[in-house]
């Protein structure tokens, strides 16, 4: 099967600027059930980095080149 990912997300309208909200949908491909694909897609969020690290409100580091 195949594993495809759209993310999008919505700013927030006040300030500071930022993204508000990502919007993820996931399509599985492959002979699978419904409850199977639900499985996948819990345990993607519980393993992902990227959404792992937004979670965990990362430390910003800027420096001067």
């Amino acid at each position: 099967g195949e594993v495809r990912a759209d993310v999008g997300g919505e700013k927030a309208k006040d300030e500071p600027s930022r993204v508000e909200r990502f919007n993820i949908r996931l399509e599985i491909a492959g002979d699978l059930d419904a409850a199977t694909k639900q499985c996948i897609v819990e345990d993607a969020e519980t393993i992902c980095t990227v959404s792992n690290t937004l979670r965990g409100a990362p430390a910003l580091h800027a420096t001067l080149g």
